[in-house]
């Protein structure tokens, strides 16, 4: 039996259309999942319900500002990513 080649041009679409748009989905998601923690600050500080400040905000923020730099890079890479795919 002869083997069937798929041709280039398909795995291009398939993987700039399905896998591409999986990818900003997996991103769109944590981008949605950073701006609700972000929108919980108050002046910039996250506050308990009691109106005090919670101990550890330096170290909540630099996760969190670090959370924002790795979602920036994850959707330079998958713009990187479509863009290879998808000529």
């Amino acid at each position: 039996m002869a083997a069937h080649s798929v041709p280039a041009t398909f795995i291009r679409w398939v993987v700039s259309n399905i896998v591409g748009h999986a990818l900003m989905s997996i991103a769109c998601q944590y981008q949605l999942a950073l701006h609700q923690i972000d929108s919980m600050r108050k002046d910039g500080k996250f506050v308990g319900v009691d109106g005090t400040v919670p101990e550890g905000q330096g170290i909540v923020m630099a996760h969190l500002n670090e959370c924002h730099e790795l979602l920036e890079m994850v959707c330079i890479l998958e713009t990187h990513f479509i863009l290879l795919y998808s000529f």
